[in-house]
């Protein structure tokens, strides 16, 4: 005949059971209680980057009124006054190979590059960055319009496209532009739409033909 259990040891095992689930729902509880107080704590505020001043983008036909635009014409060596900015334009060369430390790039089949060597001055109180194709653009006397040429970067250690600027500190460079062989006259377009003008740089003798009077983006 099977004898049951003594009293005293069911009692014990019961206490066992008892003490280990109320400390798994004593644990629960707190960890529960931790991932509440994580998860509504606010995030640090992430610090503000430093301002930075970016310059217009170069005005579309449509800003100006061609009947009241100032037309300003420039040579070389002669210093623009823009917003934000002074640029002044010392010489153009043309070349069909740019050959730079980390690479060498030749112009395309009908093609040449144009080098422009310029100085650009900050005349702003903060730092900037000068993105050429904000403010200038490459102009035959016609309709052909261009943008500066897209791998300079690697192939010009003095290149200015994307330079930052300081505050009052002068800093000389070429852009480059790739256009047609056969051009042999162009000039650099830059518009001021809030004060309706339009300054011409002249990088060779003027042409007979008068430009257009409000370049647009190629």
């Amino acid at each position: 005949m099977n004898e049951s259990p003594e009293p005293s040891n069911t009692w014990k095992w019961l206490a066992i059971i008892f003490g280990a689930s109320t400390a798994c729902l004593v644990c629960f509880i707190l960890l529960v209680i931790l991932v509440a107080a994580f998860t509504s704590a606010e995030p640090p505020a992430a610090q503000a980057p430093l301002p930075e001043t970016r310059l217009a983008p170069t005005v579309q036909a449509a800003e100006l009124e061609p009947e009241e635009v100032t037309v300003i014409e420039k040579s070389l060596g002669q210093p623009v006054p823009l917003p934000g900015l002074a640029i002044t334009v010392h010489g153009v060369e043309e070349r069909h190979v740019l050959q730079g430390t980390y690479s060498t790039k030749a112009s395309r089949t009908g093609a040449k590059f144009v080098l422009i060597d310029m100085t650009v001055s900050n005349t702003g109180h903060r730092t900037t960055t000068f993105f050429p194709d904000h403010v200038l653009t490459l102009v035959e006397p016609g309709p052909r319009q261009y943008e500066t040429y897209d791998d300079s970067i690697l192939t010009l250690e003095d290149h200015l496209n994307v330079r930052h600027l300081a505050s009052g500190i002068p800093e000389r460079g070429k852009i480059v532009y790739e256009i047609p062989e056969t051009m042999s006259q162009y000039y650099l377009a830059a518009a001021i739409p809030e004060r309706n003008m339009l300054y011409y740089i002249w990088l060779h003798p003027s042409p007979s033909t008068p430009p257009p009077v409000t370049p647009s983006r190629q």
